[in-house]
Parts: C-alpha cells; structure tokens; sequence
C-alpha cells in the first residue's frame, strides 16, 4: 500500500471532490477536478468510508467471529503491517480515491480561509460543518490509535508541516480527541443543516449523540490506563446523553448498487471463504443464544450449524458446504452497517457501573445488572429475535444472568456477541480485559504466536521517516503485533 511519507506530498494536490453517485449523493471522489472545494462531496466522501472501520477482515479474525475456509492468512496472523495511507489522505493508482481524514481538513479549511467560506456556506452554516468535521476527524483517529497506538496526528494534514511528521503518543491523542468532541458539540448553532451527510442527514441533536456515544466508548477504554480521566469523561459524556435504544443506534445505509455496497455482500459473490468460527459458535451454543440464526446460516449441506476451526495451517479436508456462513441477513447487497451500537453503549454503562463509574464513586450491581439485561435486550431486538419469553429463559441461564462475582466477564462475552462482525471494536475490548478467553489456534504465525495486540507500521516509516519512527520505537516499544500500547497495560 502507499506510504504515508509520498501520499503525504499527493495530499497538498487534492483540492477538492467531484463525481455524482446517482440517488445517494455524491459518493465517488474525484480528488482532481477543480480548484473550488465542495465541502458537501468532501463530506460524502469522507462517510463513504465509515463501514470500512467496521467490517474489516483483519478485526473480524482477532475476534474470531469467523474462520478462514481455504487460505488461512488472517487466521494465523501472517499480516503484521498495516498501512494508515487511506484514511489520513488516500489512495493513488488507475482510480485514486481521497482519505476520510484530508476530505474532513478540507471541509475545515474551506469554512475558515475567507476566500473560500462563501462558497462553503451553501452547503450549510459554518459551525455545524465545522463541527461535524470535527466529530468524524475524531472517530477516524480514535480508530486507527487504537490500531496502532502512537500515530501522526498534531502534524498530520497540514500542508505547511513537515513532510515527515512525528508520532504522537496515544495518551496525547486521547486527551485531545475528548477536546474535540466536546468543543464540536458545543459549536454547532441554528443556522442551515449541513448537506452532503449519507449517515445522519444533517442532524444535530443525531451528531452530538454520536459524539457522545462516541465519548463513553472512548472513555472506559481508559479503564486500566487512566481510570481517573476516563471516569470524568465517561460521567460527562453519559450526562450529555448517548444512544440507549435501537432507535438511536448509528447504522450506515448501503445501497443494492456495487458502488456502496455491503462488503460482505460483495465476499460471497463467487466465493467462501469465510464460515464461523468454532470458538465463537462453541459460546453461542452453550448458552443456547436465539441470535443464532439471524448471525449464520446452516452448512450448504443441510447439516446443523457448524463451526470451521480457527487459525488451521491447512483445511483442505473440511468442505466448504459443511461449515456456516454469516447469515444472509446481514450479507445482502443493502444491509446497514451499524458503526456504533446501542447494545454496546448500556454493555459500556453497565461495566461503569461494576467499576463505580457513578456519581456515588462505588459499584453499583443493581444499575449494572439493569443496563447489561437491557443491553441483552436490545441485542435481541437488533437481530429480529427477541419475545419476551426468549429473553427472560435466556438471561435467566446460569451462564448469562448477572453476577457480582462474574460481572465484567460475563459483560465481555456478551458485549463480544452483540457485536458481531465488527470485529477490531470486539478485539479492542477484548485486549481491555481479557474476556471472552480466546486461543491462536493450532498454527499460528505472529511473532509471539499469540493473537495480536496491535498492527505494525510499514516499513516505508522506518526507510522514510527514519528519525521520528526510531522515536517512536524507542518511546512505545518495538514495532510488533505483541507490542503493548498505553491503552493496554499489563
């Protein structure tokens, strides 16, 4: 993939974006066209690239909600570098594309350089673009810390910056992105709706849930690294108000057209080459989960649901047509992709609550109990399942109802289930704290031979950003998947 070093220098060039995708807005970009920016095509372009964050290949393998079928790469961890390029500035080559993050600093710059604000007024008023640039700047870059760890980011877009620009250190970031989220709400006024907005059309009180919502994630990630901050956050982010209900919950409209289309669609058009994994099958099943059939289908066969086995060296004696696909539900062509979910925000408040995230500073099991029960709920609800027998046999299992002793891991697992398919969130959690308990499999290829807890650089930082990559090695620890980052102590 490009190095961020030359995409760096493609960025200065992209002025603005162009193409028309017919009835969805302006979906396809075209960094090249004119010198004017039309911050309506930049904002489209710049959502156009949300579901990437959640159906990621990679994050569904360290979650291990499904298995390869035939070539098992990503199940034994071959990959260890990933490049950011396409979400700070983009992509070259036959079909350049423009980054969601250089899309939104232009939205920025557009609304603050005199020359260019008038134009940009058209396409709503200059403080809800703003802000709503800002909100999204900080859910990419909250996504690709928590990949990463250390990351450009006070350098990073700006044109009249150093061309090799530093890594800052996660810690940093944090502390900034609740600024900007809580100074984006805060700005945006009663003036004209923004245009070009393909998830949340312009909303207000939508975004600031958003951002919100938002805050309480990134707030208890903070849990063993900064409890102290993250406390305050969470509080405030709660108080502010965040997504509680399916209603609310933040889905991303594909369309039956190849141009925005479901990814998993797309990854079982002429191919199976994914099926679930025996682990995350093996939970479902022991505590008997109704959700079910709506996350997979059965083997092609006929047979009853069936796991394929996780991270094999070799699975050329396990046919395809045994083993489950993901459901077909959630693999057409137009099937939203739900970038944060509400099940996982009352998951985030009931282990608040476990932790005396409250205003009375002391675990609450009762309020914990309550949100996790609703959050099961709503999990249900989400997927077509629930009646009001299914869920009160459910979570009255023993290895379901709620309990002091076992809360924050069986909080884990279930916030694993209700996460489904968004894998790198699942995985994120899972490195927080430890649940559900998950194995390599039998032949993996990481450099510990464990499940990665972060994705490497590429090596063009090391050949091309020399000095400030030595830094950051030195600072955050060696370049490797194994490698621990600030919001993962020991």
């Amino acid at each position: 993939m490009t190095n961020l070093l030359s995409i760096v220098t493609i960025a200065l060039a992209l002025l603005t974006s162009g193409c028309t995708k017919k009835d969805f807005g302006d979906v396809n970009i075209d960094p090249y066209n004119t010198t004017t920016p039309n911050t309506r095509l930049l904002l489209t372009g710049a959502l156009k690239a949300l579901p990437a964050t959640t159906n990621n290949t990679d994050g569904v393998m360290y979650a291990q909600y499904l298995s390869n079928v035939q070539y098992t790469d990503g199940s034994r961890f071959v990959a260890f570098q990933f490049s950011y390029a396409s979400l700070y500035v983009g992509t070259t080559g036959t079909n350049p594309q423009a980054g969601p993050l250089i899309n939104l600093q232009r939205i920025i710059e557009a609304n603050t350089n005199p020359e260019l604000a008038a134009a940009a007024q058209g396409n709503g008023s200059t403080a809800n673009q703003i802000a709503v640039a800002r909100i999204l700047k900080a859910y990419y870059f909250f996504h690709i810390t928590n990949r990463w760890g250390d990351i450009p980011y006070f350098q990073a877009l700006k044109p009249d910056s150093s061309y090799v620009p530093k890594f800052d250190r996660q810690e940093d970031v944090y502390v900034d992105l609740f600024k900007e989220l809580k100074e984006a709400s805060a700005q945006f006024d009663n003036g004209a709706l923004v245009t070009g907005d393909i998830f949340l059309s312009g909303s207000v009180a939508r975004w600031k849930m958003f951002a919100n919502s938002l805050r309480l994630i990134m707030a208890l990630r903070l849990s063993k690294a900064n409890p102290v901050l993250g406390k305050a956050e969470f509080l405030q982010a709660k108080a502010a108000g965040v997504a509680m209900t399916n209603a609310e919950s933040f889905p991303y409209a594909h369309l039956a057209d190849a141009n925005n289309q479901n990814e998993w669609y797309a990854r079982y058009i002429t191919r199976y080459d994914y099926a679930i994994s025996t682990s995350f099958l093996a939970y479902l099943k022991n505590v008997n989960d109704p959700r079910i059939p709506a996350m997979i289908d059965k083997p092609a066969n006929g047979s009853d649901y069936n796991g394929m086995p996780f991270g094999l060296a070799v699975t050329s004696g396990i046919p395809a047509t045994t083993v489950s696909p993901v459901a077909l539900s959630l693999r057409r062509q137009n099937t939203p992709e739900i970038i944060i979910r509400a099940s996982h925000i009352l998951f985030t408040l009931a282990e608040g609550e476990k932790l005396g995230w409250n205003t009375a500073g002391v675990p609450n099991d009762a309020q914990a109990a309550s949100y996790y029960n609703e959050a099961i709920k709503i999990s249900m609800e989400q997927f077509g399942v629930y009646t009001t027998s299914a869920y009160a046999n459910y979570i009255a299992q023993p290895l379901v109802s709620y309990t002091p002793g076992e809360a924050i891991k069986k909080i884990s697992e279930q916030r694993w289930v209700a996460l489904y398919l968004n894998g790198y969130e699942a995985w994120m959690e899972w490195r927080r704290t430890g649940y559900p308990v998950l194995s390599p499999g039998p032949a993996p290829m990481s450099v510990s031979g464990q499940i990665p807890r972060r994705q490497a650089y590429t090596p063009d930082e090391n050949n091309l950003n020399k000095t400030n990559y030595d830094a950051v090695v030195a600072d955050q620890g060696p370049d490797r998947v194994d490698t621990r980052m600030y919001i993962d102590p020991l």
